[in-house]
């Protein structure tokens, strides 16, 4: 039997993208638009709630069943922030304001320049607040999303460095 060597992976050149539905419940799968200078991804690894099952008779271990998956509600990516980012963000939100009347959602791809598959969450953006700021460092922003729906590992879309517009989004 063949045995496959794993090549160990850094995070260098991943990218962070974004597209709308253009049919509403329907994954994009073409077009994603790269969000610039990403710093961190959240760990998003859903772990099973527990059922517990044991018995009143039970008199040594307690048992349990595999219950819903948490995606544990809001998730904060990290951004370097820019007036770029503003701009962006202000107008992904407005996006999906005007797009949830149709039911139509954004999708975040985060992809690895050494992978053939990437993980696609379909989201629910938070508005931008005020990030925090200290002396003498990068100025970073988070921005938060709500996973509303099961993490898809697909086949890898390279988001494009064109800039995002409403008009191009949908």
């Amino acid at each position: 039997m063949a045995f496959t060597v794993a090549v160990d992976l850094s995070t260098i050149g991943m990218k962070v993208g974004i597209a709308f539905e253009e049919t509403a419940g329907t994954r994009p799968s073409t077009k994603y638009y790269n969000l610039q200078k990403p710093k961190s991804i959240p760990d998003m690894n859903p772990e099973p709630e527990t059922i517990d099952t044991t018995s009143l008779n039970a008199t040594k271990y307690m048992t349990s069943v595999p219950g819903l998956l948490d995606l544990s509600g809001a998730q904060s990516f990290t951004f370097q922030m820019s007036q770029v980012l503003i701009d962006t963000w202000e107008k992904i939100c407005d996006e999906y304001d005007k797009l949830k009347k149709e039911n139509k959602r954004p999708w975040l791809e985060i992809w690895h320049p050494d992978l053939t598959k990437a993980w696609f969450l379909p989201i629910a953006p938070s508005r931008l607040g005020l990030p925090a700021a200290e002396v003498n460092s990068a100025w970073d922003a988070s921005i938060n999303v709500t996973i509303t729906d099961e993490i898809v590992v697909d086949t890898a879309v390279e988001p494009s460095d064109e800039d995002f517009t409403a008009s191009e989004a949908v």
